[in-house]
Formats: C-alpha cells, sequence, structure tokens
C-alpha cells in the first residue's frame, strides 16, 4: 500500500520559494514589488485547498483506504500565524500613527535603494559686531570650510535621503533642515526634526563661507572635514572622520577619536591630540604640539625651523623632516624601536632611572638592557629651537629635506 501524503506541504514549500526571489528582487534591484506581493499571502490558503483535493485524488488512485485526506495542521498554522503577524503589526503601526515604524520595517525587508537630492542653502548671515565665535554643532557627513566673500555666513548642504520607494527617499531628504542661531555665538546646527532614526541615514554634504577674523569651534560626532585658504582661529572635536586642512591663517587645535589627519601650509600654532589615527604636518611656521595613541606622525617642513616642536606617540612610526639650515636641536626618544636618519643622529642607550635626570646618556656600546631606551639627538645651527621626539613603540626617522 502506497504511503498517503497530507495536504499542505508542497503548497507551503512553492509559496517560501516564490516569496524568497521575490525578497531577492527587492533587495538588489528596489524595484518596490515586495509590499504588494505581501497582500497576496491569501493564496497560499487556496493552495492548500487546491492540494487537499489533489492529494484526495492521488490517494484514491493509489488505493488508499486510510480514510479521507487530511490537512498537514503544521502547514495551516505556520500560514495563519505569519498573516496574523502582518496583520497585527499593520494594525499597531495604524493605531500609532507613526509611519516611520512602518517605514522602518519596509526598509528592513525591502532594502533602500531609492535616493533623493535635496539642496539647502541659507540667506546671508550677518555676523554681528562683537560676534567672535561660530560654532557648528552636531553635524554628521562631509563639510568644506571656504572663506566668505562678502563678509557673511552662508550655509549650503546637499541631502540624499534613502529609502524603499522614491516618495519615502524625497520625503527623508527634505526633512532635513538646519538651525542658525545668530547670538553672540552663532551656532550652526541640524534642526531636530532632521535627525530621523532610519536604517539607511541621509548623506549629508556640507558647503560653509566662514568670514575672516572670527574663531570657529566644531564640535561633532562623525564629519570629514575640509577647509581651504581660511582666516580663522579653528578647534575642532571630532568622534570619528578625516581632517584635511590647508593655507589656514590662524592657531588650528584638533581633538580627535578616529580619522587622518592633514595640516598644510598653516600660518599658526598647531595643536593635535588623537587616540588613533595618522598625523601628516607640512610646513607649519608656528609652534607644534601633535600626539596619537595609535598612528603614525610625519612633520616636513621646506623652509628653514626655529620654532618649537614636541611629537608623541604611543604606539607609532614618528617621521621628521627639515632642512639642514635649521635652528634646532633634535632629540629623539623610543623605548622599542630604532632612531636614523639622513641628519645624522647621535644615538645613544640610556637606563629608564637615568631618564628623569640631565646628563644621563651612556657611552655608546653593547647591546640595549631591559628597561632602557634609545636616545638620539641632532644639534643644527646654534639651536635656538626644541624639537622632542618621543615613541614608546616605534621608530622615529630624522632626516634631510
Amino acid at each position: 500500500m502506497v504511503k498517503r501524503r497530507k495536504a499542505g506541504p508542497v503548497t507551503l514549500a512553492l509559496g517560501l520559494i516564490f516569496f524568497g526571489i521575490i525578497l531577492l528582487i527587492s533587495n538588489f534591484k528596489g524595484i518596490g514589488i515586495l509590499e504588494p506581493t505581501l497582500k497576496y499571502w491569501p493564496v497560499l490558503l487556496i493552495g492548500v485547498g487546491a492540494e487537499y483535493f489533489i492529494r484526495g485524488y492521488i490517494n484514491r488512485k493509489d488505493g488508499s483506504e486510510e480514510g479521507e485526506t487530511k490537512f498537514h495542521l503544521p502547514t495551516v498554522i505556520i500560514i495563519l500565524l505569519v498573516a496574523g503577524m502582518g496583520f497585527t503589526a499593520h494594525q499597531f503601526t495604524e493605531i500609532l500613527g507613526n509611519r516611520e515604524i512602518s517605514g522602518f520595517v519596509r526598509e528592513a525587508i525591502a532594502g533602500s535603494n531609492y535616493s533623493y537630492v535635496h539642496e539647502f542653502k541659507s540667506g546671508p548671515v550677518e555676523v554681528a559686531p562683537g560676534s567672535k565665535v561660530i560654532r557648528l554643532d552636531g553635524l554628521r557627513g562631509n563639510c568644506d570650510l571656504v572663506p566668505s566673500k562678502d563678509g557673511n555666513l552662508y550655509v549650503e548642504a546637499r541631502v540624499t535621503g534613502w529609502g524603499p520607494s522614491e516618495q519615502d527617499a524625497r520625503t527623508r531628504a527634505e526633512k532635513f533642515k538646519i538651525s542658525i542661531d545668530n547670538g553672540e555665538v552663532i551656532t550652526v546646527s541640524p534642526a531636530p526634526e532632521g535627525n530621523n532614526t532610519v536604517r539607511r541615514p541621509a548623506e549629508v554634504k556640507y558647503r560653509i563661507s566662514v568670514p575672516a577674523g572670527v574663531d570657529l569651534k566644531i564640535d561633532a560626532a562623525f564629519l570629514d572635514i575640509g577647509a581651504d585658504n581660511l582666516k580663522n582661529n579653528v578647534g575642532l572635536k571630532i568622534s570619528s572622520g578625516n581632517v584635511r586642512l590647508s593655507g589656514v591663517s590662524g592657531n588650528l587645535d584638533i581633538d580627535s577619536g578616529h580619522g587622518e589627519i592633514s595640516v598644510r601650509n598653516l600660518a599658526g600654532n598647531l595643536n593635535i591630540r588623537t587616540e588613533s589615527g595618522d598625523i601628516r604636518a607640512d610646513d607649519i611656521s608656528g609652534e607644534i604640539r601633535t600626539h596619537t595613541d595609535h598612528g603614525r606622525i610625519e612633520i616636513s617642513s621646506l623652509r628653514p625651523v626655529s620654532e618649537n616642536y614636541y611629537v608623541t606617540a604611543n604606539s607609532g612610526e614618528i617621521r621628521l623632516r627639515i632642512p639642514q639650515t635649521s635652528d634646532t636641536v633634535v632629540t629623539a626618544a623610543t623605548q622599542r624601536g630604532s632612531i636614523a636618519g639622513s641628519l645624522n643622529p647621535k644615538v645613544e642607550y640610556q637606563g629608564a632611572a637615568d631618564l628623569e635626570q640631565p646628563g644621563g646618556l651612556e657611552q655608546p656600546g653593547g647591546s640595549k638592557q631591559p628597561g632602557e631606551m634609545l636616545k638620539g639627538s641632532v644639534v643644527l645651527g646654534s639651536g635656538k629651537g626644541t624639537i622632542n621626539l618621543s615613541s614608546e613603540n616605534g621608530s622615529i626617522s630624522i632626516d634631510r629635506n
């Protein structure tokens, strides 16, 4: 006697294959067909009913005498459970009136392959007498800072919204607003209604025209910053992001969590602190203070140097390139690494206990002992300036530029 099969498993298997194909198409093509397709879930119930009659015919043809054909109960329960969950979620979002929840669910299923670009541009913001600080607070994305042509502040933003449909993408992009508070401190920040929690946040590219002579303060979580030819003192505090500044006239202070930092042609003092990321400073006319916990530091100058440099790295290589005609004393120290370069630094071992005492250098010879630090020095010109290079775990190179 042929074993009789119950109605339901074949329908469920075909349904899974069909909806799986639809899910793949929606995710990779973004054509928005998943949501309307889900409305046809009752076809699965019709399929189970049709399979019931087909199975009954096959069972009779095979000579089964076990009684009437039965439904495969787990299949029916799964179909009804999925339908019930979908209905409940729909009613829940309707009751709350929260379209963002519904949109987030659709986005998690269908992806966010549609995009829409919205452009924002402020009018001129007059920098009133006594306004000495412009503060950029909470910006995310990419920000270019340029000199203002007429002495006013201008804020532009190109916002790309993403969503599971064209309308969702456009709504999210146009929701993004920028608030400009013109007081003693002019504050530029995203407005609260622009900070929507979605699966794929909007991408924002700022362009800010900054008047000369005004101190600029930037406090941001995730922001890449570029600036050229500003005439401002600039203070940056960034959790994560790359910084590229060139041709700035003014002092520069950077406090960064993670990201690469590059500064070129700065007419002012430079102060950089970063937890993780490479630092590069070229042609700085003022004093330099840099520190990184993890990363490489490169400092170079084409003009002779007499300013003070203080460069430290907990873990990372330090490279210094300056003209031989500089007027400075270079000292270098590393716990684990080498000291070398084309300026031929004098290298000696120094005991850990001697580091706190002047004149603690040992005579050359022998090998490095535990607790000792490698130290090198170069005197250029009359030794007017001071350059201190220190790496706990990394090599130091002192080269002619």
